[in-house]
């Protein structure tokens, strides 16, 4: 009996752990890191039985010749049952499937696996923004240069950047923009990346999805689709987006995707001109079953133009917004693990970003150009880069003497690249430090039933 990986799953090795994701079920595992070798075995046209297999990981182990028929035997045994279990969880299949069992929870997986890429430098995913053109007119957009379509990079460039990224032992990438669908070679570039093995995010407004493209999209399989609302009404995502009718566009496009079987999401921004209707949101995805993720933090423009306009400037307004999000099952206020010192914020430890033209960056808000995809290319940025050593080992000590010492500091989701583009230091931004306190609080108030010794 041969087994064979099925469709649609994903995965990756980590020190000593194989995650995996099964795209078409929505669920994450985590095995020992022989699953590894098994899965790659198991990746050969026609798959293998389990002597094959046995016999293939002999080799692997590079067992003593003297004993490898008792070895072989022994392990063929435990590889019995090991692709039972997989089998189980619908990861690979010989005949028909059993029924899954029980999942970790995909939150807690993920969590281990960064904490894995931050310790040992791996690269997890890779964002790449296709396009900063777009087909809407976001008031509080980060790309003032969204007009700028000259020089993107081609299908024959991404091929070879995704061939890059895979050898890397990247498990996935993030497609983004401006509007990604706007990029001509949008689609040739998703199959490949899946072709080879990469798993697939893609963040979209859905706005002008026709047919035959919602044909092809739903087709790829991705990992999972977001899309941007700015409002539970039409005329509150409407004003922001300056499109008359964006909303219930974007809204029947994340519908089909939805009943398509898609992982689906609502990614917001909350700034002054939507906090009102941020309720009516959040019933929105309640009543359709789909997650709001939500963002707190205004981006200033590439150009380095604040976002004061758009900023909410009153602590009790981030309160209200996360006393909310609780009262709607989104928990987002928990503490980071560990000591804070040891890290400052997630850019460039587990993840790249590569912008229209092919300019790498720690991530798509920090400014400081690493290299270019044409130049030194991604592996030599990733592996060899003084100033993305610089961005990691980053200390959190090191932004100044008062945050270090601060009561807020393990809730604090301070960007380097918003400080640095706004203020060109590592001083936090203007809204920082209200976000990390009402997070803070509301945390304590939730979780600790307002008890603590904590000085806040």
């Amino acid at each position: 009996m041969k087994y064979t990986i099925n469709p649609d799953i994903y995965y990756g090795r980590y020190g000593e752990y194989t995650y995996v994701r099964n795209v078409r079920d929505r669920m994450d595992y985590l095995y020992n890191e022989i699953c590894y070798d098994v899965l790659e075995a198991l990746s050969a046209e026609g798959g293998r039985t389990p002597q094959q297999l046995a016999g293939y990981l002999c080799t692997v182990c590079e067992a003593d010749s003297r004993n490898q028929a008792d070895f072989v035997d022994t392990l063929r045994s435990d590889m019995e049952q090991f692709l039972e279990e997989l089998a189980g969880d619908r990861i690979v299949s010989a005949e028909e499937p059993e029924e899954s069992r029980a999942a970790e929870p995909p939150d807690r997986i993920r969590d281990l696996i960064r904490e894995v890429c931050y310790r040992e430098r791996r690269l997890l995913t890779v964002c790449l923004e296709l396009t900063y053109r777009c087909n809407e007119k976001c008031i509080h957009c980060y790309v003032d240069d969204r007009e700028s379509g000259g020089g993107e990079l081609s299908f024959s460039d991404y091929r070879t950047l995704l061939d890059d990224i895979r050898e890397l032992g990247c498990m996935g990438v993030l497609l983004t923009g401006g509007e990604p669908t706007l990029h001509r070679d949008f689609f040739e570039i998703t199959f490949y990346a899946k072709r080879i093995g990469l798993m697939v995010d893609i963040y979209t407004n859905g706005l002008y999805v026709d047919d035959g493209m919602m044909d092809r999209l739903i087709s790829l399989r991705p990992n999972s689709i977001s899309f941007s609302f700015y409002g539970g009404k039409a005329e509150d995502h409407d004003a922001v987006t300056g499109v008359p009718g964006s909303f219930e566009k974007s809204l029947r496009t994340m519908m089909t995707c939805k009943c398509a079987g898609i992982d689906t999401f609502i990614k917001t921004v909350v700034i002054k001109q939507n906090v009102r209707g941020y309720e009516e949101l959040l019933k929105l995805g309640k009543r359709l079953d789909i997650r709001v993720m939500s963002s707190l933090t205004v981006m200033p423009t590439h150009r380095g133009k604040p976002a004061g306009a758009y900023r909410l400037m009153d602590p009790e307004e981030y309160r209200r917004i996360l006393e909310l999000e609780y009262q709607y099952g989104l928990h987002g206020t928990e503490p980071m693990e560990g000591e804070r010192g040891d890290y400052v914020c997630a850019s460039g430890l587990d993840a790249l970003s590569v912008n229209p033209w092919g300019e790498i960056y720690a991530c798509n808000a920090n400014p400081i150009l690493l290299g270019t995809v044409g130049g030194n290319g991604i592996k030599s940025v990733w592996n060899t880069s003084e100033a993305l050593r610089g961005i990691r080992e980053l200390k959190f000590h090191q932004i100044s003497g008062n945050c270090s010492s601060c009561a807020d500091k393990n809730w604090c989701g301070i960007c380097l690249g918003n400080a640095l583009r706004e203020n060109g230091s590592l001083k936090p931004c203007s809204d920082t430090c209200m976000i990390s306190r009402a997070s803070h609080e509301v945390y304590l108030n939730h979780v600790k039933g307002g008890e603590t010794d904590e000085k806040v």
